[in-house]
């Protein structure tokens, strides 16, 4: 349930601060303004990592779709106890929200 109202408060903040500054920033960039979202986790479908995870991760798309360049997307991601990311790189940026455990970059 403290996963289900922390999911809600970050969403409720980025719609807030993409209203807010309309015009400007990444939603701008599409020429839409962000609506509000609410996915409650019922309505998140999990699946396989991409081929280039190793096996183990689970990911579900909340938002957007990540296969148009430049448009935003949101993803969630499930990954096992001493889970490993090989190193690799982003053509965009990337934001990163541990909801729980620890996230260890180096």
């Amino acid at each position: 349930m403290r996963e289900y109202h922390l999911s809600l408060l970050i969403l409720a903040l980025l719609a807030a601060c993409s209203t807010r500054s309309r015009g400007k920033g990444w939603f701008a960039s599409t020429g839409t303004h962000a609506a509000h979202l609410v996915v409650t986790p019922d309505q998140v479908k999990w699946g396989p990592g991409p081929p280039s995870l190793p096996p183990g991760a689970q990911m579900a798309a909340l938002e957007g779709d990540r296969s148009k360049a430049g448009a935003p997307f949101t993803l969630r991601a499930k990954l096992p106890d001493g889970y490993r990311v090989p190193p690799h790189w982003h053509a965009t940026d990337e934001r990163i929200v541990v909801l729980q455990g620890t996230f260890g970059m180096g």
